[in-house]
């Protein structure tokens, strides 16, 4: 058995890729799991984290951006996690991440980077963040790899960068974290979990609580569109094990609103153009 990697998960959830996620690193055997932070981390988001750690028999410290949001879950989560119990400890996520980010810790942003504010304006050093976001353009990606909805583009739009702009500027060359690792769209809409997936899963020999959990969510979306993007994690697959995806060296920018990369001699960070689609599915199983 390898070293186990210690992370810190950054979440919301809009998306519930972020709660698939938090199921996929309790579960992962490689993975301690030292704390999560919520944005914007309401009652009910905190009881759907502590009520998943309770499932697992785990213990992480839980932090809150803004434990006073009267954000409310969707009925998705009502309908397939059952009744919620609101949680007011009002712990705050600085607290958390003051705490439980060093060196050897990896922090998961799932969402956008709000929280990452209190790493900048502390006196913490962070060894790796690996982000949901950003964009790499077809001035970075090989031709054959880029998807067609990207063709053409060198700058687009991210939901969770665009949510915390002026953070991830701020973040992107701080001297505060040591590496930077960008999952990015053009890259993560690619990975769905459609019916070929659902297939591998319900045919997996050892399930473990995520594989149970996604089998038994995921007809929700598959009798809807047939696939649902799991862009989350690709990014945890990527916080555990590099070599899932294939990085390069960029400077991320940000541009009228819009994201984008170019080469530099002064890179800020890595980001993925292409992955390895079948020892990221053997990752997800539990079999690597």
């Amino acid at each position: 058995m390898k070293e186990k990697i210690d992370i810190v998960f950054d979440m919301e959830t809009g998306d519930p890729d972020d709660l698939w996620t938090l199921y996929f690193l309790l579960s992962h055997p490689r993975v301690n799991l030292k704390a999560v932070t919520v944005v914007p981390g309401s009652p009910e988001q905190i009881g759907l984290v502590k009520s998943v750690l309770k499932e697992f028999r785990k213990e992480a410290d839980v932090g809150s951006n803004d434990p006073d949001s009267p954000y409310e879950l969707s009925r998705f989560y009502k309908k397939h996690y059952g009744n919620i119990e609101r949680c007011y400890n009002k712990v705050f996520a600085k607290d958390v991440l003051i705490l439980n980010c060093d060196n050897n810790t990896v922090l998961l942003t799932g969402g956008p980077p709000k929280n990452m504010q209190h790493i900048l304006d502390e006196d913490v050093h962070l060894g790796r963040w690996v982000a949901q976001g950003g964009f790499a353009g077809d001035n970075i990606v090989p031709r054959h790899l880029v998807m067609e909805k990207f063709k053409g583009m060198k700058t687009c739009p991210t939901f969770n960068l665009n949510g915390a702009p002026k953070v991830t500027e701020e973040a992107l060359v701080s001297s505060k974290i040591s590496e930077r690792y960008f999952v990015s769209k053009n890259v993560c809409h690619s990975v769905v979990y459609d019916e070929e997936m659902d297939w591998a899963f319900k045919n997996c020999e050892n399930k473990n609580s995520f594989v149970e959990m996604m089998i038994r969510v995921m007809p929700h979306y598959l009798g809807k569109g047939n696939h649902k993007k799991i862009h989350d994690l690709l990014a945890a697959v990527c916080a555990i094990d590099l070599s899932i995806g294939t990085f390069v060296s960029v400077e991320l920018y940000r541009e009228n609103g819009k994201w984008g990369s170019r080469y530099s001699e002064t890179p800020n960070c890595q980001i993925i153009i292409d992955y390895d689609k079948e020892k990221f599915l053997y990752m997800l199983l539990g079999e690597l």
